[in-house]
């Protein structure tokens, strides 16, 4: 820095975070190399003294910070399936010194939204397309340092489609064991598929013996009659 004075300047002296002071070599015009510093926030106060001890401060705040923010995505995990919307996707993020902002995205990082919170964050997802799509949070602190990270959601709201294939509405005179299958897809992913032998009715779904794109069931017993 600099320093002047009507009269004589004597000293300039500096100091960081109150820990002592430090006099320097130089009077109009001096410098000063602080030593090895961590992550963190720093005050630093310069004092000039003149020959008749009158004293006059400055001072400066400075950050120092070479660490990337973190942040946890809580609402969902990567591979959710069967997602509705809307939907609130929320988390949380935190910085060793100052975060500054949270920005999230709904299509894989083309475009991006301030979101209201940092220490928490959420926003309010509305529209998505179907199928596989990608959720990406990003987030800055005060030194331009970025952190981030990102989920994959499936957006289906499609039902799934089946087919009997080993009899047709109104066979008669069916023999007791028989094999009952058929094929099943879904745009995405099947999960389960399950048979009813009781019109339908009652707890009595069970889940197939074998296969979800194409699936077989043993049925043992059924009682005359439609």
């Amino acid at each position: 820095g600099s320093a002047n004075d009507g009269a004589i300047i004597s000293d300039v002296r500096v100091q960081i975070n109150a820990l002592g002071w430090s006099t320097l070599s130089g009077t109009s015009s001096w410098n000063f190399t602080a030593g090895a510093l961590g992550d963190g926030i720093y005050t630093l106060v310069s004092a000039v003294r003149d020959r008749c001890n009158n004293v006059s401060y400055d001072t400066v705040r400075l950050i120092l910070d070479g660490t990337n923010p973190s942040v946890d995505i809580l609402s969902h995990n990567t591979n959710d399936a069967c997602i509705s919307v809307p939907f609130s996707f929320t988390g949380t993020s935190s910085d060793n010194v100052l975060l500054s902002g949270v920005e999230v995205s709904t299509n894989n990082g083309g475009s991006w939204i301030s979101v209201i919170g940092t220490d928490n964050w959420g926003y309010n997802v509305t529209s998505l397309p179907v199928g596989y799509v990608t959720l990406s949070v990003r987030l800055y602190d005060r030194c331009g340092n970025v952190g981030g990270d990102k989920i994959r959601l499936l957006v289906d709201g499609n039902a799934p489609s089946v087919d009997i294939i080993s009899h047709n509405v109104n066979d008669v005179c069916q023999s007791i064991p028989f094999v009952f299958s058929g094929t099943a897809s879904d745009d995405y992913i099947l999960s389960a598929i399950e048979v009813n032998t009781n019109n339908g009715t009652g707890g009595n779904w069970v889940n197939v013996a074998s296969g979800t794109s194409n699936w077989t069931y043993n049925v043992l017993s059924l009682t005359s009659g439609f």
